[in-house]
């Protein structure tokens, strides 16, 4: 994909809306959601030998406990979109460990301990992510270029970069006005 565009993109989740306001676009998942998650791992994956998690989780733990940030965009609206849309819109490590979770959960459900009701709403709060509407981020190629130092001239498939982004430096998409709102102004809200 090679057309020019003036804005790389990447696609995500409503569901992590608040944090990225707060803290820019980090690549790194909700402080309390990833301990929840990297806590329960170990007690949930005991005993489970064949499940998708188990072999990407661990993974993902190691990656989210790096002090190193890489984040992707991409040129292509449409990659953006299947990324915000797709099974796993708020994102693989949580998507499987949601269903590691669930699967557990259903194992023990005649059991009631402090520790399965935290496991029960922690499960709660990931199964909902899935019912939160897509978010497309947008960063003008002129701000990514003052951020980066590298000039874009064409787009690719993905660019990597290792650090934030600002929520100042972040717009919106808007699919159905094509619209780009910037993501700390008072015109974005969620109904956007």
């Amino acid at each position: 994909y090679t057309d020019y565009t003036e804005y790389l993109y990447h696609g995500t989740s409503m569901f992590y809306l608040d944090d990225i306001r707060k803290n820019g676009f980090t690549g790194k998942y909700n402080p309390k959601l990833f301990d929840q998650m990297n806590t329960f791992y170990p007690i949930i994956s005991n005993g489970v030998t064949q499940h998708k998690a188990l072999s990407y989780f661990p993974g993902f733990i190691e990656r989210q406990s790096r002090p190193t940030i890489s984040l992707s965009f991409t040129g292509n609206i449409e990659v953006a979109k299947q990324y915000a849309g797709g099974e796993r819109n708020i994102g693989e490590g949580p998507t499987f460990f949601t269903a590691l979770l669930r699967d557990y959960l259903i194992e023990h459900k005649e059991e009631n301990t402090d520790l399965l009701q935290k496991m029960r709403i922690l499960y709660d709060t990931l199964s909902k992510g899935h019912r939160y509407p897509p978010l497309i981020l947008a960063i003008k190629i002129d701000q990514f270029e003052e951020l980066t130092g590298k000039l874009i001239r064409n787009t690719e498939w993905e660019y990597k970069i290792n650090f934030p982004i600002p929520p100042e430096k972040l717009l919106v998409y808007n699919p159905t006005s094509e619209n780009y709102i910037p993501l700390l102004s008072p015109e974005f809200t969620e109904d956007s």
